[in-house]
């Protein structure tokens, strides 16, 4: 998953909700890999605004946990390396939890 929970909405319930429905949607055991846009303030598609959740480390992780085993997290660039409006990617690996 790349770039996707964080790009719904602005909600923060609505971020953890996709982000447990994309490792739910795995295997116990599966590997998985997911990436965000750090404090993301959304993006321009011409001049249509889509919002973006402002989401850091601690967000991502939270939302992860409770379904994942081994989490490994990679904070990835620059601010504003690829575009203006966030602060760096984070990438999430890990495996679907067994237990849940």
């Amino acid at each position: 998953m790349f770039f996707v929970a964080e790009s719904l909405s602005t909600s923060h319930e609505e971020f953890r909700h996709a982000v447990e429905c994309f490792l739910l949607s795995l295997e116990p055991g599966a590997p998985f890999a997911a990436a965000f846009m750090e404090h993301s303030q959304g993006y321009f598609v011409g001049e249509t605004h889509f919002p973006a959740c402002d989401v850091g480390e601690p967000e991502i992780q939270s939302s992860i946990e409770a379904h994942a085993e081994g989490l490994r997290m990679f904070t990835v660039g620059q601010p504003d390396a690829v575009r203006p409006g966030y602060t760096s990617m984070i990438v999430a690996c890990g495996f679907r939890a067994r237990g849940n």
